[in-house]
């Protein structure tokens, strides 16, 4: 098979064979423009086709376009080329089964379904599988079990489901059962000493000299049948597939086998270095259990003799039981139980308005073009000097495999002064041979047996045996960047002062692909107050770890958003690398799907979040998010004014609108409208006034007889308004929810605070505005416009709270005195711009500015005004926006695009 690459050694026969085969199929018959691939999380049969218009819908989360049930496939009658099921009928119920089907025909003209079928030899060996697999882990194989419970689909009635929906049928063999059975035994072996790369050679010439020649020999493990329309598309079909040669597969088996014996062999032989070196090291062990006896002993005495650290050590239980055991705010229960017990969708709360055509929603970029800017983006050189990081590794039963290449990610640094401490709680029995391997290898690493006392308590007691002055946190199944520690040992040497650095990251999927990265902003803190997005990778200062008390135990699933939200409380400064250091592996447990059958995984981050706030003594609560671990934090809100600035010429009905929704809308929250006419001159125009005050009582107008000139219009406005909150907001925009203004009047009252926008909606319901980014398109644009309001991007969604670096003034809530404060808004500046800079200004004067989800206002865009800038205000822009033009936005990674307002991976 030509075109193999080194991920392709890296997986079984099996896995990349049967897409292969598929991809194939597709392109002979022309079917590859649009696919539908179900059941395609793992993406290889995209990554496949030439040209990749491919999508894919699964019941799992790792990157597949829509999630989804193949039994209700959401889209049109023959919407697609050709529908794409490989090994999917066999892990679904009967019901399931047909009804599949019966979708993939609906949508399709050509269908594909590749896997095992029922029969008795392939039955006899997936039941065989089963049993060694259990034998070797002790647990039942993941989906040979899922086979077993569904049970094999029919080879006859699968045919037969198709012809009924006028498809004609072909089916070809792939796989002997045999070289099949072999191979997985010959991972399943490999996987369980953690000598997976002893595999690769088999591997190789599987797919090399096996595939073509012999792939197709009776009986097989996997059928393709493959359904079409027209009979025609089927005829030639069978010369592209692989040849069948009886012998080549005795060979195969063969071959596999004498790899099998490898790997034990090998594995034999480093059992009994260990079992040499454990028993060299007795004398030293006795002498290590004396040492630490004598340093308990010598503890003992100081704390005896320190009423200091005594009354520190009271003063931290009674913390403890406060925290524990105090009642919680009302309103933050209120909100848990509406979270558990509401079908609402977690996103009402953010909606906008309809979808009124098909939008893009996700922008994640394609395995290959990310693995490709991975390998050619310039990355950290090491530091000839440096600190000592401690990495720290609680590990309890992760698979062999993962824990395996986990631990070599880590020797592979660049970087070499480090060591590594790999605390040891599991049960499982592969575990302590891998570690006892890794250790003999590299004196490095120390390995610490520990009852599991839980993930906060094992990491604690892994980092009081290391020496570091910085603390890196790893999980026992991810993998680091061979330059991470490279990288942060660079930075801090720009930055000395630093307390915590981390980094962007992305996620590694079940086929050993990189996908999903997240490019972070630089240092946020309503967007931590949402969610935890430093995660990984992050390291920390000694000292700070010392000063907040390490990691806390009650907190489980949740005790890293705990640690990092103390930590950034007292951090003299906090560093963000902006390149992705850090793979988080993606698998079935790593991640909770549905908060509402665990709230608990959800309620540990509350917690976190909610003693936080205790703590501050500011009044404030935890509410709801918009989805599982995310948060909101309501504030207490002081009874103000609110001041709404409405600056219009002419186009009364526009105006009139904007005045109906903001009635409509109004909540708890005090407010006059105070309307500005810039020379209107329509007699329509001033009818329509003398209505609206004969009407409102709450609305007041003023007259701006001058050119027109927005910062000078809102100035006077501002001098004018009687609030103590001012909300400039333009004539071409409608509120869209009752109550909306809260969420800005909260933020906007905080001391903290600058600028407050909200999420704007086209009314197409794309988004307009979540925020500002100055650079993109050599100015300042917002990111995620033209999106779908649930995109998904490298930057995150658009409805996560954050910092931003300005917002528009199309909707925009300031503190009268923070607006005085700076100055207000810059007269130099006529039409746009001004608010860029007045939010700028904000930002230097050491205000942090936010977006808000939780309020959403329609915005008829450039209703009013044209939108090409004078010339003075292009210049004026510059001006302002250089020092982030040259440097970047702080709250925009600089990987991502600025070409363009899609928050995309600047690939090119």
């Amino acid at each position: 098979m030509t075109g193999i690459t080194e991920s392709m050694v890296q997986k079984e026969y099996d896995l990349i064979s049967r897409h292969v085969l598929a991809a194939r199929i597709l392109h002979h018959l022309g079917a590859d423009e649009r696919v539908l691939d179900i059941g395609g999380a793992d993406g290889l049969t995209r990554s496949l086709l030439s040209n990749r218009h491919v999508i894919s819908i699964d019941v799992l989360t790792n990157g597949v376009d829509v999630i989804g049930s193949a039994a209700a496939l959401p889209f049109a009658d023959r919407s697609f080329t050709a529908a794409l099921a490989l090994d999917v009928l066999e892990h679904v119920d009967s019901d399931t089964k047909g009804a599949l089907l019966e979708e993939a025909a609906r949508v399709a003209d050509v269908v594909v379904l590749g896997g095992p079928y029922d029969d008795t030899q392939v039955r006899q060996a997936e039941d065989h599988q089963r049993r060694l697999f259990a034998e070797l882990f002790g647990r039942e194989h993941p989906w040979l079990s899922e086979h077993a419970s569904a049970g094999l689909p029919s080879l006859r009635e699968t045919q037969q489901r198709l012809a009924e929906h006028g498809f004609a049928t072909i089916t070809l063999g792939s796989n002997p059962v045999a070289v099949w059975a072999e191979q997985l035994y010959n991972s399943h072996v490999a996987l369980k000493m953690g000598l997976d790369e002893r595999t690769g050679g088999v591997r190789r010439w599987l797919l090399e000299e096996f595939f073509e020649q012999a792939d197709a020999t009776p009986p097989s493990y996997r059928y393709f049948v493959v359904g079409a329309r027209n009979v025609g598309d089927l005829d030639s079909i069978a010369a592209l597939w692989p040849a069948a040669d009886q012998a080549l597969v005795t060979e195969a088996v063969r071959r596999v086998q004498i790899s099998t014996a490898s790997v034990i062999e090998h594995g034999l032989t480093t059992l009994d270095g260990l079992r040499g070196a454990a028993q060299r090291g007795w004398a030293e062990s006795v002498e290590a259990i004396h040492r630490h006896v004598k340093r308990l002993r010598e503890v003992e005495v100081s704390a005896s003799m320190s009423a200091r650290g005594w009354a520190e050590s009271v003063e931290r239980i009674r913390e403890l039981e406060s925290m524990f055991w105090g009642a919680p705010d009302e309103r933050s229960i209120k909100a848990l139980e509406e979270l558990v017990l509401s079908e609402k969708p977690w996103r009402t709360c953010i909606a906008g308005p309809a979808i009124g055509e098909p939008l893009r929603w996700n922008v994640m970029p394609d395995a290959d073009p990310y693995q490709a800017w991975l390998a050619r983006r310039s990355v950290s050189e090491p530091p000839t000097c440096g600190p000592l990081f401690s990495i720290v590794v609680p590990v309890f039963n992760p698979p062999a495999e993962y824990l395996t290449e986990c631990i070599r990610s880590i020797r592979a640094q660049t970087y070499p002064t480090f060591e590594l401490v790999l605390v040891d709680a599991s049960t499982a029995i592969h575990v302590a041979p891998i570690l006892a391997r890794f250790e003999e290898l590299d004196e490095r690493i120390v390995v610490i047996q520990r009852n599991n006392e839980g993930i906060a308590a094992n990491t604690n007691a892994g980092i009081e045996e290391t020496t570091g002055e910085w603390i890196v946190f790893v999980d026992h199944d991810d993998l680091l960047e061979p330059h991470a520690l490279a990288a942060i040992a660079s930075r801090l040497m720009e930055e000395p002062s630093a307390d915590l650095v981390y980094s962007d990251e992305d996620k590694v999927d079940k086929t050993g692909n990189f996908v999903e990265p997240f490019f972070k902003p630089d240092w946020s803190p309503e967007l931590l107050y949402t969610l935890n997005y430093i995660a990984h990778l992050t390291a920390c200062r000694r000292s700070l770890f010392d000063k907040i008390g390490g990691l806390r135990q009650g907190f489980e699933g949740a005790q890293d958003y705990d640690f990092l939200l103390r930590a950034t409380s007292v951090a003299n400064r906090i560093e963000h690398i902006a390149d992705v250091l850090y793979h988080w592996r993606q698998h079935a447990g790593s991640t909770a799907l549905d908060v509402q059958f665990k709230p608990d995984a959800h309620g540990a981050g509350r917690r976190a979040l909610s003693d936080l706030l205790r703590r501050s003594g500011s009044g404030t609560w935890v509410d709801l998010g918009v989805g599982a671990t995310t948060h909101r934090i309501r504030y207490e809100r002081r009874a103000e004014l609110v001041s709404i600035v409405v600056p219009f010429k002419d186009k009364a009905a526009l105006t009139e609108a904007c005045l109906e929704a903001i009635e409509r809308s109004s909540g708890a929250v005090e407010y006059e409208v105070v309307l500005v006419s810039n020379q209107s001159s329509q007699a329509e125009t001033f009818a329509a006034i003398d209505r609206w005050r004969e009407r409102w009582s709450w609305v007041r107008l003023i007259e701006f007889n001058e050119p027109f000139n927005f910062q000078r219009l809102n100035n006077q406005a501002a001098q004018a308004a009687s609030g103590k909150l001012l909300l400039f907001l333009n004539n071409d925009t409608e509120p869209l929810h009752t109550d909306w203004l809260e969420p800005m009047v909260e933020l906007a009252q905080r001391s903290e605070i600058g600028a407050v926008g909200a999420r704007l909606f086209f009314e197409n319901g794309a988004v307009q505005h979540a925020g500002v980014v100055v650079g993109i398109g050599g100015f300042a644009e917002h990111p995620w416009a033209g999106l779908h309001p649930d995109a998904i991007t490298p930057a995150g969604p658009s409805y996560w709270v954050r910092n931003v670096l300005a917002v528009t003034a199309a909707c925009l809530m300031v503190d009268r005195e923070k607006f005085e404060h700076v100055g207000g808004f810059d007269e130099r500046f006529i039409v746009c711009g001004g608010d860029v800079d007045f939010c700028l200004r904000l930002h230097q004067a050491g205000l942090r500015n936010v977006m808000t989800p939780y309020a959403r206002v329609l915005h008829r865009e450039a209703s009013t005004r044209d939108r090409i800038p004078p010339e003075n205000d292009v210049r004026e822009s510059l001006r302002a926006y250089a020092p982030y033009l040259a440097h970047g936005d702080p709250f925009y990674n600089q990987n991502l695009t600025l070409t363009d307002t899609s928050c995309r991976l600047a690939i090119d």
